[in-house]
């Protein structure tokens, strides 16, 4: 078995973001923050569709070897479990809407050799005014079937309760999220999967820079408020390495 795999989860409709091109690849420093994500793993599982892939991969100057993971657009679970034949020893799925700190992508590194954890934020960020987010899972092969179970679960869960009858598009009756990083996280946890709780074993808090992009308002207010508080030499490192053993093929 791989020693180490690094999936970076670039799917989705992207319904919310409203803004031109692939919100993974809107700039923060100059630079598409996805590719901010690629240049700090050894190598990187690209979880995303063909179209996706093209434009992600297209120009990208780093020195990250990129490996394409096709997935269909509908939800991050069933994204998920479409990378399940790249899963290795150790695994951490970083959610590829997200500009990572140092101190965040630092954390992911640590968890994965660690075990199944989720990293992510509780509350309103104190940097970036963003909302509780999830950033990053990581698990052991020892780890698998619970992880793709939590996944399974919340497609089901996610099938009974259609879109059409939601008052808000991809949320539950309850207001949860559906099929989203949270639905896992919370059962992997073991509490209920609409259960608005957090479970310390398991969870990682990381309230920094780092946060998520949800639509082009959100990416424009967080991109100034980064780029006039971080100085220019924050970001410019390439090729961190963290996952130096990641060996996917």
């Amino acid at each position: 078995m791989r020693n180490t795999t690094a999936i970076v989860m670039c799917g989705g409709k992207q319904h919310r973001w409203g803004g031109p091109g692939l919100k993974q690849m809107a700039p923060m420093f100059d630079r598409p923050i996805v590719w901010r994500t690629l240049d700090s793993v050894g190598t990187a599982i690209i979880a995303c569709s063909k179209d996706q892939w093209d434009v992600i991969t297209r120009g990208y100057d780093g020195a990250t070897p990129l490996i394409h993971c096709e997935t269909t657009p509908d939800s991050w679970c069933r994204g998920m479990l479409q990378t399940r034949k790249h899963w290795a020893a150790k695994n951490v799925a970083l959610l590829g809407d997200v500009w990572f700190s140092d101190e965040t992508l630092a954390a992911c590194a640590s968890a994965m050799h660690d075990g199944l954890h989720v990293i992510g934020r509780k509350s309103i960020s104190r940097y970036t005014g963003g909302t509780p987010e999830t950033f990053a899972l990581t698990w052991h092969a020892e780890h698998d079937n619970a992880v793709a179970g939590s996944c399974e679960d919340a497609l089901e869960h996610e099938a009974r309760y259609p879109t059409s009858l939601q008052p808000h598009p991809g949320y539950d009756h309850k207001g949860c999220p559906l099929a989203t990083p949270w639905q896992p996280y919370r059962l992997l946890a073991g509490l209920t999967i609409d259960e608005y709780a957090y479970e310390g074993k398991i969870w990682i808090e990381s309230d920094n820079w780092t946060d998520d992009v949800d639509d082009h308002a959100h990416y424009l207010r967080y991109k100034r408020r980064l780029e006039q508080q971080l100085p220019l030499s924050y970001f410019t490192g390439k090729s961190m390495g963290l996952w130096p053993g990641a060996n996917p093929v």
